[in-house]
């Protein structure tokens, strides 16, 4: 039998970062103060979520793009009417949303 009991090691390797500094309008800083708080978070955390979720955004955005150009340019090999690819493109994108 296996034993559930065996030692298990978790590595966590933090990803090297740096420092970064910005200037953003009081009313700005303002308002991430206050969200911030009603999240129970620190305004550097925050801001910190704010870009990694708009990045992760941005990086499947772009992703999308080349799928759909690298499809379309498949498309084209195959069927030669521009108004059919399109139609093909259209249907791929509206059964993602």
């Amino acid at each position: 039998m296996n034993n559930h009991n065996e030692d298990f090691t978790l590595k966590i390797k933090p990803n090297p970062s740096e420092v970064v500094s910005i200037k953003i309008s009081l009313d700005t800083l303002a308002n991430l103060e206050m969200i911030a708080q009603n999240q129970n978070l620190s305004v550097k955390s925050l801001i910190k979520f704010y870009i990694g979720k708009n990045l992760r955004e941005d990086i499947s955005q772009e992703f999308s793009e080349k799928l759909f150009n690298s499809t379309l340019k498949a498309l084209s090999k195959y069927i030669s009417s521009e108004s059919q690819r399109e139609k093909i493109i259209n249907e791929i994108k509206s059964e993602l949303r």
